[in-house]
């Protein structure tokens, strides 16, 4: 009997006849995938050429890794306390319903915890998918998007999906945005979007409140300003007081960092409410879960307990930023974030490997342009970082002596 095969861009077999998941089988080449079905023409043809041209965004996971300090993750769960308050909570939801088509309950937190409306909230699941909401409502072929560089990935390849026209704006020579020449971008350009990451990722970097503020006042089109790890600066509230004042100001802000929820899947963005009113339309309804919403609710109404996670995770990177400093043979970038970047005088790809073997989980930055010899580290717990010191040190001996 003839079966169908399906294969992805690296060979893998993901599907062949009747639905079966088949992964980790290599597929040589394209002649060899159409020697594999009845069809006359390559079905891969019929989908779109931004598609096809990208590469998927695969981070992996790492099985038996002790310290794992790798995605700027909290290296904290919840406490058992509130996990008990939430199962108590978990066995009044009717599985057998649908949540509500929007996240009402948890935009009416959020209204009460930031000091607006609910309808000033968009909530998703995940910042990610905010990221493919506005590129849905806002951008098409020919768009014109500002992003600065270096920036989380996510925003280029979302850009390139739906053929939007982005014009990247290079770092200065310390890797932070290059305020003036994003400036003159944008009023040369007028673009539909502009994203700024303020912490940046991956630097740590942060720019001026000023910059924003002329940013928005010199843009006809959109302001995004990623908030991600805002809560690590200053009072945390970043510009989010600003959207009554700029109708182009669209914030966004995540509870996988600060929160400690990155298992379950929470971003928002804020913005006027005219704005999230159109945005709710290029938004799949039923996208978020009852219990995470619950879960989510029950964190920001513990505000003391989200304050104290935020210091700890503030302290503990800053004992991390001052030991990996005070190794003369580092480049450490410094941060506003819960991670940083150093280099070392061995091979990126070489430390990363030994600290692998030594079971500590660091993250290549080879994907970004100039940062190819830069690692980057999350805080821990002080017990993880101790060791990650150690480890680093321990290696970085075996490899210069």
């Amino acid at each position: 009997m003839h079966q169908s095969r399906f294969y992805n861009r690296n060979g893998f077999l993901l599907f062949c006849e009747a639905g079966t998941f088949c992964n980790f089988y290599r597929l040589l080449n394209i002649k060899t995938f159409m020697e594999t079905t009845h069809l006359k023409k390559n079905p891969l043809n019929l989908i779109k050429e931004g598609i096809r041209s990208q590469t998927a965004y695969l981070v992996g996971k790492e099985e038996d890794i002790e310290i794992k300090i790798n995605q700027n993750e909290s290296p904290y769960d919840l406490p058992l306390w509130m996990k008990n308050e939430l199962i108590e909570k978990l066995r009044d939801i009717p599985f057998n319903r649908y949540p509500n088509d929007q996240p009402v309950e948890l935009q009416q937190a959020l209204a009460d915890y930031w000091g607006f409306n609910e309808d000033n909230f968009l909530v998703t699941c995940g910042s990610n998918e905010l990221t493919i909401t506005l590129a849905f409502s806002m951008l098409e072929k020919g768009s014109t998007v500002v992003l600065a560089e270096p920036m989380f990935s996510l925003y280029h390849k979302t850009a390139k999906l739906v053929e939007a026209n982005l014009i990247g704006i290079p770092p200065r020579a310390d890797f932070s945005f290059d305020e003036e020449a994003i400036l003159a971008a944008v009023k040369t350009h007028q673009p539909v979007l502009t994203v700024i990451t303020t912490p940046n990722n991956p630097t740590g970097l942060s720019v001026s409140k000023s910059f924003i503020k002329n940013l928005l006042e010199i843009a006809d089109g959109f302001v995004l300003v990623d908030e991600t790890y805002a809560d690590f600066v200053g009072d945390g509230r970043g510009v989010i007081d600003w959207i009554n004042q700029y109708p182009n100001l669209i914030t966004q802000r995540t509870f996988s960092k600060a929160l400690g929820l990155a298992g379950l899947r929470v971003g928002y963005l804020c913005a006027q409410a005219p704005i999230i009113h159109e945005l709710l339309k290029g938004r799949l309804p039923f996208m978020m879960d009852t219990f995470t919403e619950i879960t989510a609710c029950t964190v920001l109404q513990n505000r003391e307990y989200v304050q104290h996670q935020i210091q700890v995770l503030r302290e503990g990177t800053q004992w991390l930023y001052q030991q990996l400093s005070a190794i003369s043979s580092l480049s450490v970038i410094p941060t506003d974030g819960n991670f940083m970047l150093f280099s070392a005088p061995i091979s990126a790809q070489t430390l990363m490997d030994k600290l692998k073997e030594k079971g500590v989980l660091v993250r290549s930055m080879a994907g970004y342009t100039g940062l190819a010899e830069y690692l980057r580290v999350n805080c821990g717990t002080p017990t993880e970082n101790q060791v990650f010191i150690e480890k680093l040190q321990e290696t970085l001996n075996e490899a210069l002596t």
